[in-house]
């Protein structure tokens, strides 16, 4: 009887308790990866989105006509109602973001001083930056030729 007893097979308490903290150690380790492996990937949608928010506005803003738009202090790119951009005076504040994906894109177009080079072709350089909550997230630069040299 003494020596059924004394072969009991199984675990303690203590290394059950051991092997449950090791096991929690590594799951936790685990989600941590996973989280920080979400946090950049929605990161880089965001950029992407940003980037080809710019990319879109640079090629309106190459549309825009020169003297007109030598002619404005332009400021803000909006959004208007029919989807397409429009051009918002800098004493204005812009009434409407780009919302993409539920997240507002504040673009703003810092449109530069008219440069008349010697061959006397107007060329108009701008910057073109886009935020998401006040962060900058990409910029671009462009710049409107003078159609005359097109021609």
């Amino acid at each position: 009887m003494k020596r059924i007893l004394s072969q009991n097979k199984g675990f303690t308490l203590v290394e059950v308790l051991v092997a449950i903290l090791l096991l929690t150690i590594i799951l936790t380790s685990t989600m941590a990866f996973f989280n920080q492996a979400y946090s950049y990937t929605k990161q880089n949608q965001n950029k992407t989105v940003a980037i080809n928010v710019a990319r879109s506005v640079n090629f309106f803003m190459e549309r825009q006509n020169i003297n007109e738009l030598s002619k404005k202090s332009i400021q803000y790119v909006g959004v208007e109602n029919s989807g397409g951009y429009t051009l918002i005076d800098s004493t204005i504040t812009p009434s409407r973001m780009i919302t993409i994906n539920n997240i507002p894109y504040n673009v703003i177009v810092d449109v530069g001083d008219d440069t008349d080079p010697n061959d006397g072709v107007l060329v108009i350089p701008y910057t073109i930056t886009v935020q998401i909550n006040g962060n900058t997230i990409t910029s671009l630069d462009g710049r409107v030729v003078d159609e005359e040299i097109r021609r």
